[in-house]
Order: structure tokens, then sequence, then C-alpha cells
């Protein structure tokens, strides 16, 4: 393993740390209200740092909620970041949904007591393919009227174009985005 991968598989492991530090500290805040019937320690937490109220991620299935510090989100949006700027794909990707990926599956590591870097690694980055996974290429129809205005000289209007490309919106008579249309369902259906 090179120095530079090495220094980025640390990066990972201190920001998982980080989470998870903020996880485990808040989970003993709240076995203590519940041993002592106290919220006092939890209310006095939030007043003391309040960045850390509604910083959550999620239990893996359940999607319910586990309760972490602010620091901890920071860690998973500088993970986010870091696994986009390494995919060979980046522009394609948002670092605000890998995030939420991380969110939503991060806690699974932890429930699998995952300890080697390396595999917490290929774990982060197991979540880029889960988020191209959501990628669709997507194709609106609206409908609109066309007036083709030729030159001014009645003896010789050209005919009007059966279709014309504006960059990535192609316009087409209707009878054309009819024929197309079928066309196109036709394939799709037997595939």
């Amino acid at each position: 393993m090179s120095t530079q991968d090495s220094a980025l598989v640390s990066e990972y492991v201190a920001d998982y740390e980080c989470l998870m530090e903020g996880v485990i500290y808040l989970w003993q805040l709240e076995q203590k209200a519940v041993e002592n019937s106290d919220m006092a320690a939890t209310r006095n937490h939030y007043k003391e740092y309040p960045e850390d109220n509604l910083c959550h991620i999620y239990r893996p299935g359940t999607r319910d909620m586990i309760l972490c510090r602010r620091a901890g989100i920071d860690a998973i949006e500088r993970s986010a970041r870091r696994l986009v700027d390494e995919a060979a794909n980046s522009n394609d990707l948002s670092t605000k949904r890998i995030a939420e990926i991380i969110r939503e599956n991060v806690f699974q590591i932890a429930i699998d007591n995952v300890t080697d870097d390396e595999e917490l690694v290929r774990l982060l980055k197991s979540y880029i393919a889960k988020s191209e996974t959501e990628h669709v290429e997507a194709c609106y129809h609206f409908p609109c009227v066309l007036l083709h205005y030729g030159p001014s000289h009645p003896n010789s209007p050209p005919s009007p174009p059966e279709q014309f490309e504006l960059g990535p919106v192609n316009f087409r008579r209707f009878q054309m985005f009819v024929q197309n249309f079928t066309e196109e369902a036709y394939r799709l259906s037997n595939g």
C-alpha cells in the first residue's frame, strides 16, 4: 500500500472513530438518564453543545435514529467528499447523497464489528456503487407548438423541417413523435 493510500485509509478510520465516539457518548448519556430517571445530564449536554441537536444516523433495516454528535456528522460529510473525489465518475456523484447513504448504513459496520481498516474503507467505497444504482436516464415529452417563419418572399417558402435539435432537446412533428414513441415502447416491451 502506498503512503498516499495509507494516509487516506487513516483519514477514513479517524472519521469513523470520531462518529462512533459521539454515538457511544450520547448512548451513555441516554443510559444514565434511564438508570437515574433524570434527563438533566442530557439536557445539560444539549444546552452546552446545541450543535448536537438533531444529529443522528440510522439503524440499518429499521431506520431507527441513533443519536450522534455534530462532529460525527461532519466526519460523515468529510468521508463522503473524499469518496466522491476518489471516484472515477466524481462529476456524476452527489456528495450529499453519498453522505445520506453513509448515515443510513454506517452503523452496520459497528454491528458487524469490522476492525480491519481496509475492510472499513472497502465498505465505505461500496456506498458509491449503491449511489450509482440510483442513476437513471430521464426523458421528458412536452407538447409545444412551433411556428416556422420562412423567408419573406412568398414564391419560395421552405418546407418546415420534420425535426430539429437544440442542444439535448429534440423537436419533432407530432406524427413523427407518435411513430418514434410507439416504436420505442414496442422495443422496450419486447426486450
